[in-house]
């Protein structure tokens, strides 16, 4: 019986995880699979071992807290490569985990196809494209320019597009989502993505509460929504919106398709990741925001110093283009008063809002054509047959 050992540290890698093994089932129903990840990996089938998505963090400081945990669950998927003997390790993003557990993977002789590699190509060195390259046997490369990166280094790549394409899909028409939610076609919603960071729950998402506060005081069309995109973060996000007295200006979006609010939506207020690239995709203006704890944010500063300098953007779409098509702030410029006026501004003139929008579909055309992960799991089920 063929195995897939499956890992995941985060709940953006837990989906693509989840869509992978669904894809990877039509071609053949009879591979098993086991490793990490969170509930929709678990869903799909996927026998969990391990679970880092609640602990999921960046920074100088904030992983010190859960480094026991981390560690722990290194070990155990360590434990689990030798005990186990899958055929194949298939690691999704989470560089700085998986590189260790992949250099663990080749040292008992366990195959790894890297999927959403580490950008090495955009934002790293070669001497780190070499380290992807010496301890996988695949890279599904996610970029023409990475596959061309990793290949010119002698890696072996194939380029299949990015698999937010096929994830970023709403089938809900606005006047049945506003049905559901009891709303008149003629308002306006603002949806607010806190992350799936405890940090950014933390530092992030109190801004933009505050943020829509001020927007809701504003005008008077305006429902608020706050996504929850796991149960597990849920009492720590309503803790947030009780402390800044909004339960009454609030609607719940927990469990659910983000993708269906995302399309719903007229502005978006959201801390920076993969969020941002289902917003272009589905052609939903955003504003992208980030804030470290004060420490963590100094450490890197003085640790890194010029590279922190060097960085022209913090959401993805913007760095895709190298250019601001999306507002975005980080650290001390991420605060409640510049985050509402940079929406109030968009919300009131037209010209810019629809000028974010045209810019999204250069943003989708950098990123491929639909079938990216069943293209994905064609990749996967031919090398596990050439073996």
């Amino acid at each position: 019986m063929t195995k897939i050992m499956m890992s995941a540290g985060e709940v953006s890698g837990d989906i693509h995880g989840a869509r992978l093994v669904e894809e990877i089932k039509k071609i053949d129903p009879t591979i098993q699979f086991l490793g990490m990840g969170h509930s929709r990996m678990a869903e799909a089938g996927v026998d969990i071992k391990a679970d880092l998505s609640v602990v999921s963090t960046i920074g100088f400081i904030e992983p010190l807290r859960y480094l026991p945990q981390i560690v722990m669950t290194y070990f155990k998927m360590k434990k689990l490569l030798k005990t186990e003997r899958p055929d194949v390790l298939i690691p999704i993003d989470y560089q700085g985990y998986h590189m260790l557990l992949i250099k663990a993977a080749k040292k008992v002789g366990v195959p790894v196809i890297y999927y959403i590699a580490p950008q090495e190509w955009q934002w790293g060195t070669e001497e780190g494209g070499r380290s992807v390259i010496e301890n996988t046997d695949r890279i599904l490369s996610i970029f023409k320019e990475e596959e061309l990166f990793y290949n010119r280094l002698g890696g072996h790549a194939t380029y299949i597009g990015h698999p937010i394409i096929d994830l970023a899909q709403s089938t809900v028409e606005k006047w049945d989502f506003y049905r559901k939610f009891g709303i008149d076609e003629d308002k306006r919603i603002i949806s607010i993505f806190p992350g799936s960071r405890p940090q950014e729950l933390k530092h992030t998402f109190p801004m933009l509460l505050e943020a829509a506060k001020q927007l809701s005081n504003q005008f008077d069309d305006l429902h608020i929504f706050v996504s929850i995109v796991s149960p597990k973060f849920e009492a720590d996000i309503k803790a947030t919106v009780r402390s800044q007295n909004m339960e009454d200006r609030i609607k719940y979006y927990a469990n659910q398709n983000q993708c269906d609010l995302i399309a719903n939506t007229t502005l978006s207020l959201t801390t920076s990741g993969t969020i941002t690239l289902e917003h272009a995709v589905l052609g939903t203006p955003f504003i992208a925001n980030y804030r470290f704890g004060k420490l963590s944010f100094w450490l890197a500063t003085k640790i890194l110093g010029e590279k922190v300098k060097k960085i022209k953007f913090i959401s993805l779409p913007n760095i895709f283009l190298d250019r601001k098509i999306a507002p975005e702030f980080l650290q001390g410029q991420c605060t409640p008063d510049v985050i509402a006026s940079e929406a109030i501004s968009l919300l009131t003139n037209p010209a810019n809002y629809d000028a974010m929008k045209s810019a999204f579909q250069e943003v989708r055309n950098k990123m491929g054509t639909p079938g990216v992960i069943a293209r994905a799991a064609t990749e996967i089920v031919r090398f596990l047959k050439k073996r």
